[in-house]
């Protein structure tokens, strides 16, 4: 199956799933008719639909959309056990698990959730069994971080190493203030404006000046829970490398669904003010939106041309399953067609590491001796030194030119900048060298002989 194939069944069924959650969600909130309750969803599809941010991204392909349907889930959930519903212990243990690891740092977002769940669930002198499939979700997520940081050998993802991410560092900027937080700063606002999270202080006005039923103030409480920590995401966990409004998608889905309830349950007799409130609102919301519509890093066309064109010079050089050095966006690695080393970083653990150390990186990259080596902006600038470097462009031919455009002449460190698909010399056909004479016999033979020989 073609990747794109995938991500158009994985959207159609989280966005089933996703719109299921919603109508239930209000459904349990404001026990209306069930004509009633789909108009809310309705509503709430249109509010959604305002940011161009979030719909681009729940149609990705990447997580978001597992992301909007399960917190939405999880919150549904913990609303459920509030109001007394009788749910399976193990059925919702492992959906709310699930919320926690849909993402590396979702346990990040649900821990606020949790604790408040637990206060309410104390100050209503509930049953202890409630906090039951919390516990067992909590359990599950510290044995699956267990096996995963002793499969990785770390605790943190590789990507946290690749971004420069520092929990605690990033707290203690947090704590004093310091200068640096200007550009998470910026980080936020672009975030804000994009999921339309005007909702948020809207919402908040909501609650202070009307009166609510408890069963609409414990889903108020909830859902305010679950955003808090989303607020401060940009500050703790810093920007997103293909788009800063990423993390904060989720963040509108749960402020548009409760916003709907509130104004269903609030207006729900007064029809015409009903609607008026609403289309102001998604009027304000459209005018603080900041970018209408724009690009996302990165097409997957791109990556698509540039892997044909791998393929093709692998085939006319009769190279199979070479070894590609590129900053991949997982088109490459997902067909199996080629092997991959990630010079994005974030498939590499080497690279991430020692991404500072422009003498190793060439030294690495001399060892793994890559058959083809693709570079495009703004990799190339990373990895100037590796490109200007004499030894490489000896042992490197550029066989395709990128026909990109490079918005700056040089890079920033003075390095000329390379753009193009390069075939290791040692390894093109009929290459008098010992690289392609090992190869072509591996090629003829791979016995265990041919390897003792």
């Amino acid at each position: 199956m073609h990747y794109s194939d995938f991500f158009i069944i994985q959207w159609w069924f989280t966005t089933f799933l996703f719109g299921f959650v919603i109508y239930y969600i209000f459904k349990t909130i404001l026990s209306e008719s069930d004509s009633f309750v789909l108009f809310l969803v309705f509503l709430c599809s249109v509010l959604l639909s305002i940011s161009y941010t979030f719909l681009t991204w729940h149609s990705s392909g990447m997580e978001n959309p597992w992301l909007h349907f399960f917190y939405l889930l999880c919150l549904l959930i913990l609303f459920g056990l509030v109001e007394g519903k009788e749910l399976s212990l193990a059925k919702n243990s492992i959906l709310l698990f699930f919320a926690s690891i849909v993402r590396i740092e979702s346990v990040y977002h649900l821990s606020f959730v949790f604790i408040i769940f637990f206060v309410i669930l104390y100050r209503q002198r509930s049953s202890v069994r409630k906090i039951y499939p919390v516990l067992m979700a909590i359990i599950l997520w510290v044995i699956f971080f267990v096996i995963r940081s002793l499969y990785f050998g770390k605790i943190f993802p590789n990507t946290s190493t690749a971004q420069d991410l520092s929990l605690l560092e990033n707290l203690n900027h947090l704590f004093t203030f310091n200068p640096s937080l200007i550009k998470n700063w910026e980080i936020f606002k672009i975030g804000f404006k994009q999921n339309l999270l005007l909702l948020i202080p809207i919402n908040l006005g909501l609650f202070l000046f009307f009166r609510r039923s408890n069963r609409e103030l414990n889903f108020f409480y909830l859902s305010f829970a679950f955003l808090l920590p989303g607020i401060f995401h940009p500050f703790l966990i810093g920007n997103f490398r293909l788009d800063p409004a990423r993390p904060m998608t989720w963040m509108l889905a749960i402020s548009s669904v409760l916003f709907i309830a509130s104004i269903g349950s609030i207006f729900k007799q007064k029809k015409f003010i009903f609607i008026l409130v609403f289309l102001l609102t998604c009027f304000i919301s459209y005018k603080n939106y900041k970018l209408k519509s724009y690009d996302l890093c990165c097409s997957a066309k791109i990556f698509e041309d540039r892997k044909e064109t791998i393929l093709s010079i692998s085939k006319q050089t009769e190279i199979q399953l070479p070894l590609v050095a590129i900053a991949d966006l997982d088109v490459m690695s997902f067909e199996k067609k080629l092997n991959v080393l990630d010079l994005g970083y974030l498939g590499n653990q080497f690279l991430a590491r020692n991404k500072n150390d422009s003498k190793l990186i060439k030294s690495y990259i001399s060892l793994q001796k890559p058959e083809i080596l693709e570079i495009h902006f703004p990799w190339n600038c990373v990895y100037s030194d590796l490109m200007n470097d004499r030894m490489l462009l000896k042992d490197y031919r550029l066989v395709y030119e990128n026909s990109e455009e490079i918005p700056i002449a040089r890079c920033p460190d003075g390095g000329k900048i390379h753009s193009g698909i390069y075939l290791n010399r040692s390894m093109e056909q009929n290459a008098n060298t010992l690289d392609r004479k090992i190869y072509d016999q591996f090629v003829k033979d791979l016995s265990y002989q041919q390897l003792k020989t």
